[in-house]
């Protein structure tokens, strides 16, 4: 076995190698790897937004295990997540509206929303915390692909 090279032009190729990893460690102004490899994440749908706010992380684990099965493609009548154009003419009905139809039920041209998404035993507000993930994962995504910030 060869011992490493201890010479000059070694360790100025190793720190070569070395540098283009260290410097991207940082994003820009200073980012970590860890924040500038978020901002880089590219969201294809609204429902892989994992938002930061407590409620609305909430209100996608609701979505996703209650009403995903329903509205990730629109199953049944319902409205699918990737549908931002009948998203927008839901948002313009109003949050209280929205709240209203999901935790009653609610009998549409299209189809019919059950009370709590068929689920009984979910909460006024993990209904509502799911309304309003819903909604925001579809409102800045319907304008510029990007994940909203809140509600």
């Amino acid at each position: 076995m060869k011992p490493f090279p201890t010479g000059a032009p070694v360790f100025g190729s190793l720190l070569l190698l070395a540098f283009p990893a260290l410097s991207s460690c940082q994003g820009e102004a200073g980012e970590s790897a860890t924040e500038s490899a978020e901002k880089d994440k590219v969201i294809s749908h609204p429902w892989d937004w994992v938002p930061a706010e407590p409620a609305l992380a909430a209100g996608r684990e609701v979505y996703l295990a209650e009403c995903s099965g329903c509205h990730d493609e629109g199953e049944e009548g319902a409205v699918a997540l990737i549908d931002l154009k009948e998203w927008d003419l839901r948002r313009a009905k109003g949050r209280e509206v929205l709240h209203d139809h999901a935790i009653n039920g609610y009998q549409g041209v299209d189809g019919k929303m059950p009370a709590r998404g068929g689920t009984p035993s979910l909460t006024d507000e993990e209904v509502k915390n799911a309304v309003n993930y819903m909604l925001s994962a579809t409102a800045s995504f319907s304008k510029d692909k990007t994940p909203p910030l809140s509600p």
